[in-house]
């Protein structure tokens, strides 16, 4: 996925992102979630959150 610098910038400066899914009743659930934007363009989803902020993976 090719971003603009831009996007780039705006993606980099985010701590959390909305993961949407529909559950077994068919109601949207949509949930917190830590992302990673890497050199190639792909993201990666995961990481924890706490009180005190975000861990993501080491970097």
């Amino acid at each position: 996925m090719i971003f603009t610098e831009r996007e780039h910038e705006y993606l980099t400066a985010q701590q959390l992102a909305r993961l949407a899914t529909t559950g077994p009743d068919d109601c949207p659930q949509v949930r917190p979630v830590g992302f990673r934007l890497n050199d190639d363009g792909t993201i990666d989803i995961g990481g924890r959150w706490s009180p005190e902020g975000l861990t993501l993976w080491d970097k």
